[in-house]
């Protein structure tokens, strides 16, 4: 899908009087709806609804080995699936191409994001010294639990990343792990009771924020004509403390990386992390007002 030369300079005229297309101001993010526990067979799962992206995210447990670098943590495999229907953007000849591009992007970006935030602190709230990642480990240098996190994308309405951070986090949320102990400091135990479980502490896990650059200004959670008409995008991944864990800063359009085509003045960058920080605590608080 494009757009023509009319409707991107409408978009850019809308932005710069802080009029967006959809009626939205330039800060405004559009609601989102969380419904979690959405497949059984999952260990945990969420699917989120927001506008007309519409993301499904499933988590399963699995124990493994941990890393020789990292012996007293646990590992978090992440896997992006966007069918090549999902949005018309990925309509004709090269779907195929481009949805495994755009797989691969958001998968590398998200995976990122996520470790960033699951390996740097501990809940400050929790019982409980350890970060995400560490109270994932059994037996330090020898098994650990694995979260193998797979995202499929049903549909796409613009902003997909910030959306899927949202889904990851509250599949994490909704998470069920088994009463499990260790034998001799080797052998597990794993209880087939139901009712006998923990769930993960999520306080850690940061959420991705997209700003896109139309003209002079900039918007954050840019609708599908938005993204085609924004000549840079910057993702920003935000903790709970406000704290920058990521940036990257890529090409407007519809896909999710390649390199910039136009810049972004000093005054404008400051504007925007100040606006993805804010935005990103407001937006956990929402969350974790909702996920109770």
């Amino acid at each position: 899908k494009t757009i023509g030369l009319a409707e991107k300079q409408y978009i850019e005229r809308g932005v710069e009087r802080n009029i967006r297309n959809d009626g939205r101001e330039r800060k405004d993010f559009r609601p989102f709806i969380i419904e979690t526990g959405v497949l059984s067979q999952a260990n945990g799962s969420a699917r989120v609804k927001h506008d007309n992206t519409d993301v499904i995210v499933g988590v399963k447990i699995d124990l493994g080995k941990p890393t020789q670098d990292r012996p007293t943590q646990g590992l978090i495999k992440f896997a992006v699936d966007c069918s090549p229907s999902f949005s018309a953007e990925f309509e004709g000849n090269q779907s195929n191409s481009k949805s495994r591009g755009s797989d691969i992007e958001l998968t590398n970006i998200l995976n990122e994001i996520l470790q960033k935030g699951t390996n740097l602190e501990s809940n400050p709230n929790s019982t409980s010294s350890k970060n995400l990642l560490e109270t994932l480990c059994l037996v330090p240098g020898k098994l650990c639990l694995v979260l193998y996190i797979d995202t499929l994308v049903l549909d796409s309405g613009g902003n997909l990343l910030d959306t899927i951070s949202i889904g990851v986090r509250s599949a994490l949320f909704n998470t069920r792990i088994p009463k499990i102990t260790v034998v001799d400091g080797e052998d597990v135990e794993i209880t087939d009771d139901p009712f006998e479980y923990d769930y993960l502490d999520v306080e850690s896990i940061p959420v991705s924020v997209t700003l896109s650059k139309i003209g002079s200004k900039f918007v954050v959670d840019a609708n599908s004509e938005e993204e085609m008409t924004a000549e840079v995008r910057m993702m920003v991944g935000v903790n709970r403390n406000g704290r920058i864990l990521y940036t990257q800063i890529a090409k407007g359009g519809a896909g999710v990386g390649g390199k910039p085509e136009g810049g972004i003045d000093v005054k404008t960058l400051c504007e925007m992390l100040e606006t993805a920080k804010r935005l990103g605590v407001q937006l956990l608080q929402k969350m974790n007002s909702v996920l109770v």
